[in-house]
C-alpha cells in the first residue's frame, strides 16, 4: 500500500471555512481597537500641544491660541510683535474634532483665557475623548460617555 501525501479536498474545504469564521469575528473587534488607538493618538497629541501652547506664551512673554477647525488645528501667536504659527496638525479621514474652539494661554504664568474643551471622536464608531483645560491651564483628558475604558468618565 502506497502512502498518501498532501490533503484531501474535503481537508482543505474544512480549513477554509474555520478560517473563515474565525475572520469574522475578529475583523470587527480589530477595527474598534484601531478607531480606540487613532482617538486616542490625536487626544494625548492635543493634550500635548496645548501644554506646548502654554509653555510657548510663557518663553515668548505673548498670548498663544489653538484654534480648532474641520480638518485640524494650529498652534500659533506672536513673537516679536509678528504673527507666528507654531503647529499645524491634520486629521485623518474619520476622526473628527469639536469646531471652532480657541484656547488661547496668557504670558502670565501661562493661565488659559477661559476653560476649553475639546471632544475627539472617530466617525465610524463611538470612540469619544475629551481633552480640557480651566483657568490655571492644566490640561486633562476624560471619556466623556465612558466609552473608552482606562479614563476617568467627564
Amino acid at each position: 500500500m502506497q502512502k498518501q501525501q498532501g490533503f484531501t479536498l474535503i481537508e482543505l474545504m474544512v480549513v477554509v471555512a474555520i478560517s473563515t469564521i474565525l475572520l469574522t469575528l475578529a475583523v470587527p473587534s480589530f477595527n474598534d481597537s484601531l478607531a480606540r488607538r487613532r482617538v486616542e493618538g490625536v487626544a494625548n497629541e492635543l493634550s500635548a500641544d496645548l501644554q506646548y501652547a502654554r509653555t510657548q506664551a510663557v518663553g515668548n512673554n505673548a498670548s498663544v491660541s489653538l484654534v480648532t477647525s474641520a480638518t485640524g488645528y494650529t498652534v500659533s501667536g506672536t513673537s516679536g510683535g509678528a504673527n507666528v504659527t507654531y503647529k499645524t496638525i491634520a486629521l485623518d479621514t474619520g476622526l473628527s474634532m469639536t469646531q471652532p474652539v480657541t484656547g488661547t494661554f496668557s504670558a502670565f504664568r501661562g493661565f488659559a483665557a477661559a476653560p476649553t474643551s475639546i471632544t475627539v471622536s472617530n466617525t465610524q464608531t463611538h470612540a469619544q475623548l475629551q481633552v480640557s483645560t480651566d483657568t490655571v491651564g492644566r490640561v486633562k483628558t476624560c471619556s466623556p460617555s465612558g466609552s473608552l475604558k482606562g479614563y476617568p468618565s467627564c
